[in-house]
């Protein structure tokens, strides 16, 4: 079995499901053409028997709900679905012999890992989000940051990653940090509260000689 374009490999129970040669292929980078495009898979589905394998990016989620706002993915398909005859049921190829012996080991307990994923259930379910990103980001350089040594080790090794953060997005963090290559990692928090007409300052907490043990939710 090797891969082409335009297939699709997808796991069913313990089996997997190939998808190659599609009938027809939608994509759309535009709003407006979500929900007419998801009406259309469907038909095609049920009347015809044909099998829809693709995905919605999350920057989607205003054509559901002008109130889910997103930040704009340019180039990137927010829908992408092919049209498929049914599968080929196969079997992948033998894992090379280095692999399996993997040692995979959390980088946080499993209590912990708990207890942030209840919390993030429970925004969800108080309507105050509806995507949580669990992980640790830092804004982009060119919104202004200083590169810095120990970010660069940071997002080298994959402890971090970049996004871009906006002064609403702060109150919707669980925990914030402020990084340097000598102090490392220092709590911080927002001192006063967005939108008393005050200047946003950090307040430190205890120095963290260590990198963090959880993950920074949003």
């Amino acid at each position: 079995m090797k891969p082409g374009i335009h297939q699709a490999l997808l796991r069913q129970n313990e089996n997997w499901l190939l998808f190659t040669h599609p009938q027809e292929i939608l994509q759309t980078q535009q709003l407006t053409e979500v929900l007419p495009a998801l009406r259309y898979l469907e038909t095609q589905v049920e009347k015809n028997g044909l099998h829809a394998v693709g995905f919605l990016s999350y920057e989607a989620a205003p054509a559901f709900d002008p109130a889910l706002q997103a930040l704009p993915a340019p180039g990137f398909p927010l829908l992408w679905f092919g049209l498929y005859p049914p599968p080929a049921s196969v079997s992948l190829p033998a894992l090379p012999p280095n692999l399996l012996n993997l040692r995979w080991k959390p980088d946080t307990s499993r209590r912990a890992y708990q207890n942030a994923i209840r919390e993030v259930k429970k925004q969800i379910a108080s309507g105050n989000t509806y995507q949580v990103n669990y992980t640790l980001v830092t804004p982009p350089v060119g919104c202004g940051l200083l590169a810095g040594t120990f970010r660069a080790w940071l997002l080298q090794s994959g402890q971090i990653k970049e996004q871009v953060l906006r002064v609403e997005d702060l109150p919707q963090c669980k925990t914030l940090y402020r990084i340097n290559s000598i102090r490392r990692w220092q709590k911080v928090s927002l001192s006063p509260p967005p939108g008393e007409g005050e200047p946003l300052e950090p307040k430190s907490r205890p120095y963290l000689p260590a990198p963090p043990r959880g993950r920074e939710e949003r």
